[in-house]
């Protein structure tokens, strides 16, 4: 067992994992960015793990954490690579670089799942938030799912949030049908 080592470093981790269980994502993200430099290569899950980390502080706005965990995170499996490309799409977003936001997650890979990229779009939209409307609602296009439709409601457009709702509780929720 990991945790049974004298090594902290795995210690830190859980940590960092119960950190995020109870709500304190800040604290969990400063902690997940300061022990996956010290992790061993040899993790199986080196890259997938810290894609996780990347994506939360994303969450958290912390642009910072997310691209220090996007260095281990390059050493994904080629099942995750579209994921690499997404969450590297989605630091621009947060950055506020609408473009190159735009641009990265419209060329994610044809072989990455369609629901994948929906939800990285919506999530991409969410962060470039209503200073970059235009360019979050465009990535929406008219997936109708429930993070789009959040997206479309951060960004001040509740018609956009209602029509892209799946369902009519959430429809009505937004201000729409």
């Amino acid at each position: 067992d990991r945790l049974s080592q004298e090594d902290m470093t795995w210690s830190m981790l859980a940590e960092a994992e119960a950190c995020w269980g109870m709500g304190l994502y800040g604290s969990a993200v400063e902690a997940a960015a300061e022990v996956f430099p010290d992790l061993p290569d040899s993790w199986e899950r080196l890259g997938e793990e810290a894609l996780v980390w990347s994506t939360r502080a994303l969450r958290e706005r912390d642009v910072e954490s997310a691209e220090a965990l996007l260095k281990p995170a390059g050493k994904v499996g080629p099942m995750n690579t579209w994921r690499l490309a997404a969450t590297k799409a989605l630091v621009d977003c947060a950055k506020g670089n609408a473009d190159r936001c735009v641009s990265g997650l419209n060329r994610l890979d044809a072989d990455a799942p369609p629901r994948g990229v929906s939800d990285s779009k919506a999530f991409g939209a969410y962060l470039l938030g209503a200073d970059h409307r235009e360019s979050a609602l465009a990535l929406l296009g008219e997936d109708q799912t429930s993070a789009a439709a959040y997206a479309a409601y951060t960004v001040g457009d509740a018609s956009t949030a209602a029509r892209l709702a799946p369902d009519p509780f959430l429809q009505s929720v937004l201000g729409g049908r």
